[in-house]
């Protein structure tokens, strides 16, 4: 990231949290490991692979993940 660009807000990093200040053990169970991972990581916005995005014929997404009309036609098999 640029220096230049850094947010003028509060911004936190859970990764480089964790690595500074390492998170207490969750209880041992079920859900133990991913509440360990929940803490350890930054958020990710979902995405569907791209063979699922490109699909269907006549519609692609945009980029930012918004589904629109195509305006080129594949031989592909519509649903």
């Amino acid at each position: 990231m640029d220096e230049d660009k850094v947010p003028e807000d509060s911004w936190y990093c859970n990764k480089c949290t964790t690595q500074m200040n390492p998170p207490e053990k969750q209880p041992r169970g079920l859900f133990g490991p991913l509440l360990d991972d929940i803490e350890k990581r930054n958020p990710l916005s979902f995405s569907l692979p791209p063979f699922i995005k490109n699909y269907f014929a006549g519609v692609e997404s945009g980029p930012n993940g918004e589904y629109m009309a195509s305006e080129r036609q594949d031989n592909k098999p519509t649903r």
